[in-house]
């Protein structure tokens, strides 16, 4: 097959948006193109904590070769954008822009399908000094195919023989039928047209036309697919291919008699194409470029991708490894071995594969150079059972601003329904190291601030021993110490010295030589030696337990003996095996063995004097270590180089923050689609809430009402009243839009990570819920779905004639579908929220069929479908809102789906 080429011209937005509240009258005016640059705003630095919402959008067009091979088209799809941070030092506003320099740049990677198009929200960090983040988003989508011919080649001209002579083909492609039929034409003098069609060219021609028209399909009708989910508007009439149209092109270019009336047939139909394609864009940027949803959606979408990715491929827990790194045999199943850390960061590191389609390159650690984390659980039982990695967000944000969903940057999105920052003030005291300053943990500030927008952090960088650190632990601890408290109070509403000890709720210690340095070896134990000698350090001496003759007199051992670990609720040892600085078995208090030997016996009784009474507390205590890739320095060959990492590595202090953050426990979001359910919802909710309240699952209740002339609106609000607005969500819609774009517009503002769908009229019992979640855990399902039936279903209230549809509708769906799942037209169900989002945006029916086609879609795309069977009673209020049109869309929707699946 030879390659044929044409232009295909793709639209592409960006928008940029930092952090935000006012902007300064001090600005140049935004979205301005300079020398083939845009520029955003200006703004003036107030070294505080700014945030501005920006808003501003750039579009532009770009035209990239298209190759056609006759069996598979395709584009070029990476996109390559450069963000600068442009600074000037001057008091005064530059005259121009050429009198900023850019102090910091950042490379945005864009990987295009241009069936599907892209769209994406992330942010983007500029480096350490210059520390700032922009929250950007991309649009891309093919725009036209150019008909143009394409007057560059890709390639040097090679020589080629048509069918008919031998003579060399030019290098360039001089119209859109070349691209079509290719170079093979016939003098003909039977004919009024110059060339005949040859049969194989005109079966060819037909294949790429079909190639391109179904590009160009696919690009229009997945802007109007996204532009309906991301902004919660009816999809299904904006479906733009033609079967009709489509065919009779096919028969006009079967038809032809000549080349030139091909190409004229064939532009016609790209033409047409085009304009539809266009349409759709303008559409899409007026509705969705500026508009809020789309961002929250983008970033939360962008966020649970980054987390995920982390959580199942750079995570390594008790409970198992990630796929990618299975251990061999042959390998130690001790999570804390160093020799198995070394072995599985190895395979993962092989196996890593980059899955975001669009990403700053300079914010994403290379493959080859991950970090990997290694998490040992709590070793005890506790009162408060938490996954290690939510030990830090505990108690630091409420139930209704969890960090599972809560991407960077959404606090400044002009989001109505945005919650409220927090009234409570959580103090992080940040204590630098031996020859530190204030500075060194300022990473771990800003990505706490990142992960946690909405909570109200105060930071306070410790400094009062940043020029001596060489002193006495004593004097050491009473500088902090005075430090501290007069910090707090300063504090508004500040706690009493003595109440302060009950307050504290997570140690962070990072590297920390718990049980002394003893156990250094090597250069580490000479260099320590030399400097504990240099410097005449009383501090260095202490924590190598030789400040006394006998060691268990020394103030290490007594600082052990000490109550300390047991005041906090969490404790975090953030430690590695390739760290020498700091010897592994100290930092992590463990496992040291009682050996006899004068320097194991002490770590073991210092270990078990720290240990035991956190254990009687019942703290919950997380072991996290690190196995970096590190580049052969000085600092690796001397073994400091992990211990630096923990402190100047931007991309694993990310990640660790965000692991240890972003969890939360399984959150269940009913959605209750409601019209003219005034009676029924009181009863309905309170069921729902009976059931959780009793299984003790998270849950909230959305209620999608589409303007019920009964005062259906009027019953909820009083029954959020009743329960509060964390539980009763309310989000009513203008009109009666249809049960699909119901679904998409309560999953928006849905914060639990799985979604239940259920009818508002009493015919789904809210008992079964406990029993959907069950089976969901049992085999992890991507979806649950309640069954009459299967064994221990049924159905009460209905009549005959009810029975005989919906037998007869099951067992025909059953014959030409073969779904897999014994109930297709039940809406009781649970599904994790990412796949019901999928399944959405890929489904056309309306009606009762909507629900048919979620499961043919579901086994499709290879889903997991679990049933649980259920009892459905008839409606106990109101009237059935099944009649024959019903019916015979039903049936309809069954054939459609029977003959495109």
């Amino acid at each position: 097959m030879e390659d044929s080429d044409a232009r295909a011209r793709v639209a592409c937005s960006e928008v940029v948006d930092t952090l935000g509240a006012q902007l300064s009258d001090f600005t140049y005016p935004g979205a301005t193109l300079v020398e083939g640059t845009f520029l955003t705003q200006t703004m003036q630095i107030e070294y505080t904590k700014q945030s501005f919402m920006l808003g501003e959008s750039f579009i532009f067009v770009s035209e990239l070769p298209f190759f056609n091979d006759y069996t598979e088209a395709y584009i070029p799809s990476r996109v390559t954008l450069h963000l600068d941070l442009m600074y000037s030092g001057s008091d005064d506003m530059p005259i121009s822009p050429s009198g900023f320099q850019c102090v910091s740049s950042r490379t945005v990677v864009a990987n295009v399908d241009w069936h599907k198009g892209l769209h994406e929200h992330f942010p983007v960090l500029f480096d350490y000094f210059h520390l700032a983040s922009l929250g950007v988003t991309i649009h891309a989508s093919l725009y036209e195919l150019c008909l143009e011919p394409f007057v560059f080649p890709l390639a040097p001209a090679v020589p080629q023989k048509s069918w008919y002579a031998s003579q060399s083909l030019p290098p360039e492609l001089p119209s859109l039928v070349t691209l079509l039929f290719g170079y093979a034409t016939s003098p003909s003098s039977t004919r009024q047209s110059p060339y005949l069609v040859p049969t194989e060219q005109l079966q060819r021609g037909q294949d790429a036309l079909q190639l391109l028209s179904d590009i160009l399909h696919y690009a229009c009708d997945n802007l109007y697919m996204n532009q309906a989910v991301m902004t919660g508007g009816d999809h299904a009439h904006c479906a733009t291919r033609s079967a009709e149209c489509g065919d009779s092109v096919s028969d006009k270019v079967a038809a032809v008699t000549s080349l030139e009336e091909a190409e004229a047939i064939c532009a016609a139909k790209i033409k047409a194409l085009n304009v539809a394609l266009k349409e759709a864009w303008d559409q899409f940027c007026k509705s969705a470029l500026t508009n809020p949803d789309v961002f929250l959606y983008l970033a939360k979408k962008s966020h649970g991708t980054k987390l995920s990715y982390m959580a199942t491929t750079l995570l390594v827990t008790s409970s198992g490894t990630p796929s990618c790194a299975q251990a061999s045999p042959k390998d130690s199943a001790d999570i804390s071995d160093p020799s198995y850390q070394e072995k599985t960061a190895s395979r993962i590191r092989k196996t890593l594969k980059n899955p975001f389609t669009a990403y700053c390159l300079e914010n994403l650690e290379p493959e080859n150079e991950c970090s990997v984390l290694f998490m040992e659980p709590c070793p005890w039982p506790v009162a408060h059972q938490v996954q290690p990695y939510e030990a830090v967000s505990d108690n630091l944000a409420s139930p209704k601003d969890t960090c599972t969903t809560q991407p960077y940057m959404t606090d400044v999105l002009p989001h109505k329904q945005h919650a409220q920052r927090l009234p409570a003030s959580h103090l992080v005291i940040c204590v630098h190291g031996l020859q530190g300053n204030q500075y060194d943990l300022r990473l771990y500030q800003v990505y706490l601030q990142l992960a946690l927008p909405q909570v109200k952090l105060e930071f306070m960088l410790a400094q009062s021993n940043q020029a001596d650190t060489f002193s006495d632990f004593n004097l050491l601890t009473d500088r902090l110490l005075h430090e501290v408290l007069d910090y707090i109070k300063e504090m508004p509403s500040a706690p009493a010295k003595s109440a302060s000890l009950c307050k504290l709720h997570v140690l962070l210690s990072i590297c920390g030589p718990h049980l002394g340095t003893r156990f250094q070896q090597g250069l580490i134990s000479t260099g320590m030696w030399l400097m504990r000698k240099w410097y005449n350090s009383t501090s260095l001496l202490q924590l190598s337990l030789k400040d006394a003759q006998n060691p268990r007199d020394s103030f290490l051992y007594h600082l052990s003996e000490t109550a300390t670990f047991e005041h906090f609720r969490h404790v975090i040892l953030l430690t590695s095996h390739q760290d020498k600085y700091v010897p592994y078995q100290s930092a992590k208090l463990g496992p040291v063995v009682r050996d006899g030997s004068l320097q194991n016996d002490l770590g073991f009784e210092m270990a078990q004097s720290i240990l035991e009474p956190m254990q009687q507390a019942q703290v919950n205590l997380v072991r996290v270590s690190v196995d970096f890739a590190m580049p052969t320095s000085t600092n690796s060959v001397l073994g400091r180089a992990a211990h630096i990492a923990m402190l100047d590595s931007e991309m694993f202090i990310e990640k660790f923050v965000l692991l240890h953050l972003a969890h939360q426990d399984d959150k269940y979001s009913v959605l209750l689609p409601t019209y003219e359910e005034r009676e029924n919802l009181p009863l309905i909710v309170w069921m729902i809430i009976k059931y959780f309240e009793q299984s003790e699952y998270d849950y909230e209740i959305i209620i999608i009402d589409d303007n019920s002339p009964d005062g259906t609106l009027q019953a909820a609000e009083q029954l959020q009243n009743i329960y509060g607005e964390d539980k009763i969500v309310l989000r009513p819609r203008p009109a009666k839009l249809g049960l699909g774009t119901a679904y998409i517009h309560g999953m928006k503002h849905a914060t639990g990570n799985f979604i239940i769908l259920m009818d508002a009229d009493l015919s789904h019992h809210p008992k079964f819920i406990p029993e959907f979640i069950r089976k969901q855990k049992e085999g992890n399902y991507d979806m649950v779905s309640g069954t009459r039936y299967a064994l221990g279903g049924g159905v009460y209230g209905w009549d005959l004639r009810r029975k005989l549809i919906s037998r007869c509708a099951n067992f025909l769906a059953q014959i030409l579908l073969r779904p897999g799942a014994s109930d297709l037209t039940g809406s009781f169900r649970l599904y994790k929220k990412e796949v019901l989002q999928d399944l959405i945006s890929k489904c056309v029916s309306k009606g009762y069929v909507f629900q048919m086609e979620m499961v043919v879609r579901a086994r499709e795309l290879g889903y997991t479908v679990g049933e649980v069977p259920i009892s459905f009673v008839d409606r106990v209020y109101g009237e059935s809102k099944l009649g024959g049109m019903e019916i015979v869309s039903y049936a309809k929707g069954l054939l459609q789906l029977f003959a495109t699946t």
